[in-house]
């Protein structure tokens, strides 16, 4: 603290008499002569912002397409149901009727066409399957 004292009150630094005066003519005077440059700019220097503009453009569409994309394939993830094989036979193939099977069959003209097969294999496939005996040969 006792530093502060020592500094003295005064400026010590001096401007020369008239400087601020005579210093408008003589930046005229150093200036008269020289003329400003008239450089061409180039044709990429005069297209130079309309290029950024165009890639700041590109960039957020980029972006924001990304955005939408990701968020729509996890809502379209979240709605998804897997089902299993057990839960598909439990719940649809027990609720077809036989008259909407019987429509659906072809005409016997498709038949013809399938390989031959012996009625008793046709029988032991049924009864392996717990289809009642009497049944099938019912329906024979």
């Amino acid at each position: 603290m006792e530093k502060h004292k020592e500094i003295p009150a005064e400026s010590p630094f001096k401007v020369p008499e008239r400087y601020f005066e005579d210093l408008t003519g003589r930046i005229i005077s150093a200036t008269a002569g020289i003329e400003p440059s008239s450089e061409k700019r180039g044709a990429f220097r005069r297209i130079r912002p309309y290029l950024a503009v165009a890639a700041t453009v590109t960039i957020l569409a980029i972006i924001g397409f990304t955005a939408l994309y990701v968020l729509s394939s996890r809502s379209n993830r979240e709605g998804r149901i897997d089902l299993t094989l057990t839960e598909i036979n439990i719940n649809y193939i027990n609720d077809i009727d036989l008259l909407t099977l019987e429509e659906k069959i072809p005409d016997s003209a498709t038949f013809d066409r399938l390989p031959e097969i012996n009625s008793n294999e046709i029988i032991e496939y049924l009864i392996s399957e717990n289809i009642d005996i009497t049944d099938i040969y019912e329906q024979l």
